[in-house]
């Protein structure tokens, strides 16, 4: 059976306006490090996009901390809590952060994908 996680918490941040980029990242129990990896994407995109967080069964303060950033930062994006999807592992996570992109961008808009306990070089973009 193929199912789709559905989201126990979904939040967006920031202003509505259309995407040029997107940086997704899944994320479980990445507490200690989603916020490096959030500041890192944030320099990366220079205002030109957001970012999508989909955090994925994790039982530790990474979506908490993850939301406190976001409205902290007033950085745009999308933020997603899961119950554990451990059918189809992060990549299934992977491709709902993708498709949970796909909406906000612009016609030549690009969608970039890394990881939680990543941080993306500044000139990534």
């Amino acid at each position: 059976m193929n199912r789709r996680p559905c989201p126990a918490r979904s939040l967006a941040f920031g202003p509505e306006t259309p995407w040029s980029a997107a940086i997704t990242v899944p994320a479980r129990n990445e507490a200690e490090r989603i916020v490096p990896c959030l500041e890192a994407a944030r320099r990366a995109l220079r205002g030109r996009g957001g970012l999508v967080l989909v955090v994925n069964g994790s039982d530790d303060a990474t979506f908490p901390r993850a939301r406190d950033w976001f409205a902290a930062t007033g950085t745009a994006g999308l933020l997603f809590d899961l119950a554990d999807t451990r059918e189809g592992g992060v990549g299934a996570v992977r491709r709902q952060a993708v498709a949970a992109a796909a909406p906000r961008l612009t016609d030549d808009g690009v969608v970039l994908t890394t990881d939680a306990d990543s941080r993306v070089f500044p000139d990534w973009l």
